[in-house]
């Protein structure tokens, strides 16, 4: 097995994005030495009118006979990788903040540990033969980065932080702002106000773990703010399991608006304040709040009272268009979501599924006011293994599940929600089960879809028009 080293000085970076050609050098034993050019280097000089002190934060992905290996390194490191014989590829992605747009661009190269000599190979500019190249230089665009683990750009400017803590210190205005993060981080409860706009993002794509430290909600997201958890981010809360000790509040609170992106979690929150607090394992959408869910996952949470995902009240809005609630549980209501006040669930599309309550173990509608629950699209909120779980809880007799185009069944049998409805007057014969979304006749399109939990000793279906009927 042989060894290379991948040699990466502290270098001068540019401004701004600029062309350049990476030199590569190997070596008869396997040694690949990779170095980034300067401000003195003739791939870089006229690039470089203005320069600062930084370092290059990159990513290598290497693929080969030993399989694939990933290194994300900075400026002045030295790594030696154990590589085994045979031809090997290596992708580069460098970056720079300076700018919002900034561009990841990739550079490619091949080269072979050991002895073999197959036809063609080291003909090429790109592909590099210890002992047989010697400064084989690969085109790649470089984009830079200063040496932070965190970084955090608006569309005009870019500083770096230690930590997430330093770089939401820093943001005092409603600009729109994207944090870029490198590793995990802990950090204690943060209230996002003065019409912050703030985006959280993983600087290479991979998981970033944002956990709780001490009780409270770790983003309050204030009336006039916005938060956005990118691809990758997870925000982890506070249960005994784990930390010894459980959470007094909901891991996220939502006056302003929150979006959860394709690739991120809410995770792993118990909040058992008792009362009316124990509201939110999750998300709590407060009177104005607006919550959309573009994907990513609700899971793990626990709420001593109502919405161990998600809590919505007042005028608080949920749309959900994809993603998933799932394996949330409620002391009392709403194991997934739970509505209430005059509060509305869109559920355009997206899964909620294996959450537990004693009532609505997947929504729970609350009274005494008239919430709006509406499912179209590929929504689901899938039947549980029991009568019990995951159902759809209807506690008004003027509360109804609104249904508009339902879509991508994947057979004749497939059900969308079971709804179970209050044993205090909640089963009456011919009372209204389901309504139609705006613009179509869908209820008697789809009213076979639902099913009803029995209350006993009777069994009940849904008819053509969604009235509740004994099935006789």
């Amino acid at each position: 097995m042989r060894k290379f080293t991948l040699l990466t000085p502290i270098i001068l970076l540019i401004l701004a994005v600029f062309s350049c050609e990476l030199p590569i050098s190997t070596t008869k034993n396997g040694s690949l030495s990779i170095t980034l050019p300067g401000a003195g280097s003739s791939a870089g000089r006229s690039a470089m009118p203005n320069t600062i002190v930084g370092t290059m934060v990159y990513k290598l992905d290497l693929t080969g006979p030993g399989g694939n290996r990933t290194i994300i390194a900075k400026s002045g490191d030295n790594i030696t990788v154990d590589l085994e014989p045979g031809k090997w590829n290596i992708a580069i992605e460098a970056y720079y903040f300076n700018q919002a747009d900034f561009d990841g661009l990739t550079g490619d190269s091949a080269f072979w540990i050991g002895d073999e000599d197959p036809a063609g190979i080291g003909d090429t500019e790109t592909t590099v033969k210890p002992g047989r190249h010697n400064d084989v230089k690969i085109p790649i665009k470089v984009t830079g980065n200063l040496p932070y683990d965190v970084i955090v750009t608006t569309e005009s400017s870019a500083k770096g932080f230690d930590n997430l803590a330093a770089a939401l210190d820093s943001i005092n205005d409603g600009n729109k702002y994207t944090i870029m993060m490198l590793e995990d981080q802990n950090l204690t409860p943060r209230i996002l106000d003065n019409n912050k706009q703030i985006t959280l993002v993983s600087m290479f794509g991979g998981e970033i773990e944002i956990k709780l430290s001490g009780q409270g909600s770790l983003f309050t997201v204030g009336s006039n703010s916005e938060l956005t958890l990118g691809e990758g981010i997870t925000l982890v809360g506070l249960n005994e399991e784990d930390d010894l000790i459980n959470n007094n509040a909901a891991l996220v609170i939502v006056e302003g608006e929150l979006t959860m992106l394709e690739g991120s979690k809410i995770t792993g929150n118990k909040n058992d304040f008792p009362m009316s607090t124990g509201t939110g394992g999750g998300v709590l959408v407060g009177n104005v709040g607006k919550f959309i869910m573009k994907g990513g996952t609700i899971s793990g949470n626990t709420a001593d009272n109502y919405g161990g995902g998600v809590f919505v009240r007042g005028d608080g809005e949920v749309i959900m268009d994809d993603g998933y609630i799932a394996n949330n549980t409620a002391g009392f209501a709403g194991g997934g979501v739970a509505i209430s006040g005059e509060a509305t669930l869109l559920m355009k599309g997206g899964t909620i599924s294996g959450n537990t309550a004693v009532n609505g173990g997947g929504v729970y509608m609350s009274e005494p006011y008239s919430v709006t629950f509406t499912m179209s699209g590929k929504a689901r909120v899938v039947p549980g293994e029991d009568s019990n779980r995951n159902e759809v809880y209807i506690t008004n007799s003027v509360d109804y599940i609104t249904v508009g185009e339902l879509t991508d069944f994947s057979d004749d049998e497939e059900k969308v929600a079971t709804i179970r409805l209050s044993i205090w007057g909640g089963y009456v014969q011919d009372r209204t089960v389901l309504v139609n979304a705006e613009g179509g006749d869908y209820v008697s399109l789809y009213y076979n879809r639902f099913t009803v939990v029995p209350n006993d000793p009777d069994e009940y279906i849904i008819d053509e028009n969604g009235l509740l009927q004994v099935d006789q």
